[in-house]
């Protein structure tokens, strides 16, 4: 943080725990007060009687409209999100789920995921809002829009390629 960053975006999952690094981690986490970083959705059946299959709460958010975007059923999907104390000390989080095209090739992103009856946003647009705006966001006419961000998007709600690979 040195340089004085406006956002640290990790692109790292920092779940479980390490007992004699996470007190320290946190706390530089805390003192630059920038730093986000993901939690991941994880296909597979599980018991999801426990909070701890619950999204950060920094990751929610209130979309108005109708979204064209995915819904996963809590029933199959669970949570890998940073554990306290360092998702205390972080500014935010939001979820990293994509889906490669047929060839492999990721060139789209969902910017929100509907799980357990609310929406999260993905890492990358909990960023852009943190930069750009504060605001409640909908979609409207195939176009997600948060503030000052306008962003197409297809029927999955994923952005648009605006330039292909």
């Amino acid at each position: 943080s040195r340089g004085k960053p406006q956002l640290i975006l990790f692109d790292v999952i920092f779940s479980g725990s390490e007992p004699g690094a996470d007190p320290g981690f946190a706390q530089v986490l805390r003192e630059a007060g920038n730093v986000m970083a993901p939690f991941s959705f994880v296909s597979g059946a599980v018991d999801t009687s426990d909070d701890v299959y619950t999204p950060p709460a920094t990751a929610a958010i209130r979309v108005t409209g109708q979204p064209p975007r995915r819904a996963l059923d809590r029933r199959e999907w669970t949570i890998n999100a940073p554990r306290n104390p360092l998702l205390q000390a972080l500014k935010g989080s939001g979820g990293n789920l994509w889906t490669p095209d047929p060839d492999g090739t990721t060139r789209r992103l969902a910017l929100t995921i509907r799980y357990d009856g609310k929406d999260w946003a993905t890492q990358w647009l909990m960023a852009a809002q943190h930069l750009a705006s504060k605001g409640a966001a909908h979609y409207q006419d195939k176009t997600f829009v948060a503030g000052p961000i306008q962003v197409p998007v297809d029927d999955e709600g994923r952005e648009i390629e605006l330039h292909p690979a």
